[in-house]
C-alpha cells in the first residue's frame, strides 16, 4: 500500500488560455498541512498569500471562492490580472 504525501496538490493550472477554462483555472492553488501552525494552509501566491483552517477540503473550496472573488475585483476596477507563474514541481528521488 502506497503512503499519501503530508500535502496534496491540485493543478488546476494551464499553459494555454483556452476559451472554455475559467480564468481563475490558470492559476495554481493548493492545500497544505502546517506543523507549526496546526492547520491546513490553502495557497494560491499569483493572487493572495493564502487563507487557514482545520479542513482541507474546506479550506480549498474556500480558497477557490477567493480567488473567484480577487479577479471578479481586478475586473471591476479595470486592472489587469497578473500572469500565473506558479507552477508544480515533481520530487524527484
Amino acid at each position: 500500500m502506497s503512503q499519501l504525501p503530508p500535502h496534496y496538490v491540485l493543478d488546476t493550472s494551464s499553459s494555454k488560455r483556452d476559451p472554455e477554462v475559467k480564468k481563475s483555472d490558470t492559476y495554481h492553488k493548493w492545500v497544505e498541512w502546517s506543523e507549526e501552525d496546526q492547520v491546513y494552509l490553502g495557497k494560491c501566491p499569483d493572487l493572495i498569500t493564502g487563507i487557514h483552517g482545520d479542513d482541507p477540503l474546506r479550506v480549498y473550496a474556500d480558497l477557490c471562492k477567493v480567488v473567484e472573488e480577487v479577479i471578479q475585483h481586478f475586473e471591476s476596477q479595470g486592472r489587469s490580472l497578473p500572469l500565473p507563474r506558479v507552477r508544480p514541481m515533481q520530487e524527484v528521488a
